[in-house]
C-alpha cells in the first residue's frame, strides 16, 4: 500500500501509517515546513523505517507526486487550509481507483473566534460534534468525496 500523509508535521501519522504498510508499501509525508520535515526524516531513521517512510516539503496547491496512492490520510490540516475542497479534488487525482481519503479534525461545532476569521468556521471534516451533524459536510461533498462516520466504541466499564 502506498500512502499520502498531507501536512505530515513531525511525522506522527506517517510514521503510524508506516507501521501499518511495513517496508512492502511506502509513505510520502508533505508539509509546507522544511524543518518539520527535517525533524520527521530524524524519527524515520530512528526508527528503522526510512527505507519506505519518506517526507518532502511542498506547498499543497504546487505539489505533484511521482506516482499514485491507494491512501491520502491527514490529521489536523483541513482546518489550516483556505480552500479545503479544492486541495481535496485536487489531491483525488493521485489517488488510484477504489482508494482512501481518510482525515481527522476536530469538532467544534459551537466554537467562536475573536476576531473572527473567515476560515474559522472550518473546523471539523468528517467528524462529529454534539449535534451530531459534520460542521465540513459541504468541504466533503464540494470535494466528491462521501463522508462516512464510525459508530461510537462501545463502552469498557
Amino acid at each position: 500500500m502506498h500512502v499520502l500523509d498531507l501536512g505530515c508535521g513531525v511525522g506522527d501519522v506517517s510514521l503510524l501509517a508506516g507501521q501499518l504498510v511495513g517496508p512492502s508499501g511506502s509513505v510520502l509525508g508533505i508539509d509546507r515546513s522544511q524543518d518539520a520535515v527535517e525533524t520527521a526524516e530524524r524519527r524515520a531513521v530512528a526508527a528503522g523505517q526510512c527505507y519506505w517512510v519518506r517526507f518532502a516539503s511542498a506547498d499543497f496547491a504546487s505539489f505533484v507526486p511521482e506516482r499514485k496512492f491507494d491512501a491520502i490520510i491527514g490529521r489536523l490540516i483541513l482546518m489550516y487550509l483556505p480552500e479545503p475542497a479544492e486541495t481535496l479534488r485536487r489531491l483525488a487525482g493521485f489517488l488510484r481507483p477504489g482508494g482512501i481519503v481518510a482525515f481527522q479534525e476536530m469538532s467544534m461545532p459551537t466554537h467562536e473566534a475573536s476576531p473572527q476569521h473567515r476560515s474559522s468556521h472550518r473546523c471539523s471534516a468528517g467528524s462529529f460534534g454534539p449535534s451530531r451533524e459534520p460542521v465540513l459536510r459541504p468541504t466533503w461533498a464540494e470535494s466528491c468525496f462521501r463522508p462516512i462516520s464510525l459508530p461510537a466504541c462501545p463502552s469498557r466499564r
